[in-house]
This record gives structure tokens, C-alpha cells and sequence, in this order.
């Protein structure tokens, strides 16, 4: 701490050592500078709005039937110190690691999640490479 109050100015000031670091801050800041561009939601078609409204309303709401519903309706309780191996009656799975999610109510919740995070994914995909594509146009220029 010493040596920053005493020398920060000076430990501030560009080095010909610090160039490649310093270019690669100002193409990221460019980068994000597109990303935001891009994702601009008054500039979005409605199909990729209607996809991120849905992942967004789909993980909010699988989220809330766990809560809700409680996790009784959806997993079987089961302790790290349990044994996969006992009954059910013992806090167990019967063998089965699988028997931890309960059918059907347990199996549709992850669904509806993992449909969320697809939609996520897709999105963002989409948005990265829209992104990408605008980035090297205007390095292009």
C-alpha cells in the first residue's frame, strides 16, 4: 500500500511493456461496447424477445413450483450421509440415484428448467455471434 500512495502516479503511466495489455483493453471495451449495441431491446425482433421473455418466464416459474409447491413434491429427502443404497424408509434411494427426482411432478419441473436454460443459451449464442460479426465489419473498415 505504501509503495502505491508513494509511486502511483508514476506506476499509472504507460510502458512500451504494457502495449499489448493496453490494446486488448481498448478491443474489449469495443467488444462490449458491440455486445450492448446488439442487444439493444428496442432493436430485437419478436422472436428474440419472445425467446428471452420465455427462458426468463420459464426459470422464474420452475424456480417458484419448487418453492412454492415445496421440494416434498419434487425430490425425495436425502442427506449427504444417506446411502443411495437403503429404502426409502431409511432416508434412501433404493439403489437408484435417479429415484431422488419424484415422477412426474419432479421430472416436469427440470424439464420446464432445462428448456429455460436452452432458451438462455440459444440467446446468447445468437447475441455473441451477432456481436462477433458486427466487431469484425468494423475492424474491417
Amino acid at each position: 500500500a505504501e509503495v502505491i500512495e508513494s509511486s502511483g502516479n508514476e506506476l499509472a503511466k504507460s510502458r512500451p511493456e504494457h502495449r499489448e495489455v493496453e490494446e486488448l483493453r481498448v478491443e474489449e471495451a469495443e467488444y462490449h461496447k458491440a455486445y450492448r449495441q446488439a442487444t439493444v431491446w428496442n432493436e430485437q425482433n419478436c422472436i428474440m424477445k419472445a425467446i428471452v421473455v420465455l427462458a426468463a418466464i420459464l426459470m422464474v416459474g420452475s424456480c417458484e413450483f419448487f418453492f412454492l409447491f415445496g421440494s416434498s413434491y419434487c425430490f425425495r429427502p436425502f442427506t449427504v450421509s444417506g446411502k443411495i443404497s437403503d429404502p426409502f424408509e431409511s432416508m434412501g434411494l433404493n439403489g437408484d440415484w435417479l429415484n431422488i427426482v419424484r415422477a412426474p411432478m419432479g421430472w416436469a419441473a427440470l424439464a420446464v428448467f432445462g428448456v429455460a436454460v436452452c432458451l438462455h443459451i440459444i440467446f446468447e449464442r445468437v447475441f455473441t455471434h451477432m456481436t462477433s460479426e458486427s466487431f469484425i465489419l468494423s475492424d474491417s473498415e
